[in-house]
Formats: C-alpha cells, structure tokens, sequence
C-alpha cells in the first residue's frame, strides 16, 4: 500500500489536495477505480467533442481533455 505523502515532501499548494484522502484509503485501488469511471466518461462522451474554440488562440475542449489528462498522470505518481 502507498503511504500519504509526508508535508513538506511535496509543494504546500498541493496539500489541500493531499488531505482530502483518509488515512486509510488505499490509493491504489482508488485510482484503479478511478481510471475505470474516467475511461468509461470519456468513451461516452469523446466522440461528441468537436475541435472548434469560442475565441482564437484558446484551447479547444480536446486541448483541456488533454490537459486534464495529463495533470491527473503527473499528481498519480
């Protein structure tokens, strides 16, 4: 099982995000349950997402898709 990060082991911004998960969650099996949801959210939903914007120069809603995507790989580890 992985271990809450201890503070000051990461970036204080990131500790209103840290104590929202108990002690006793195991993370793993949270962020498999998770990546299930989210994979099954954008199956359902990806295919109805055009590439337009609603101004030039700003991300179209595949970019954020994206985005999100990434973040959430980068906080998991």
């Amino acid at each position: 099982m992985i271990e809450k990060p201890q503070k000051g082991t990461y970036p204080e911004y990131f500790d209103r995000y840290i104590q929202l998960v108990s002690d006793d969650t195991n993370v793993l099996t949270f962020l498999e349950n998770q990546s299930d949801s989210f994979v099954k959210l954008l199956n359902s939903t990806v295919k109805q997402i055009d590439d337009s914007t609603y101004q030039e120069n700003k991300w179209t809603p595949k970019e954020v898709l994206g985005h999100l995507v990434d973040a959430e790989r980068v906080l998991s580890f």
